[in-house]
């Protein structure tokens, strides 16, 4: 079973907010004191081919704050944005503060010990407007 997922996020407007442009995708990822594995997870979400990304990663109040074990190359990326829960509440609430924080067209989930072939998000993206 695959460790992704990709989510219309509903709007209930009917219009469109891309302008022209590729969807924005956005991407979250829930951790719990995972700081071994996450920065490749983030770097594989950073290093996609597509570039209408926004990377959510959500801490889900780990013992040591992500914000402070990141490396500097992802905490100074314009598109990572890191949200703390003050207690643990469990990866399924922190995948629902990541879609309530999110910007996106689309939503994508990213489990912290998980990586994506480059190629991923582009190929989802195409689908979904080919179908259309």
């Amino acid at each position: 079973m695959p460790a992704y997922k990709l989510q219309f996020k509903i709007d209930m407007s009917g219009e469109s907010d891309t302008n022209g442009e590729n969807p924005l995708v956005s991407v979250v990822i829930p951790t719990y004191g995972r700081d071994e594995h996450l920065p490749a997870a983030i770097k594989s979400v950073l290093n996609q081919q597509y570039d209408r990304i926004e990377l959510l990663v959500v801490d889900d109040g780990s013992p040591t704050p992500v914000a402070t074990t990141l490396p500097e190359d992802i905490l100074s990326d314009g598109r990572v944005k890191t949200i703390r829960h003050k207690e643990n509440r469990g990866a399924n609430v922190a995948r629902n503060t990541g879609i309530q924080t999110s910007n996106g067209d689309y939503v994508a989930f990213l489990d912290d010990d998980d990586r994506w072939d480059e190629t991923k998000i582009g190929k989802q993206v195409d689908t979904f407007i080919a179908l259309a």
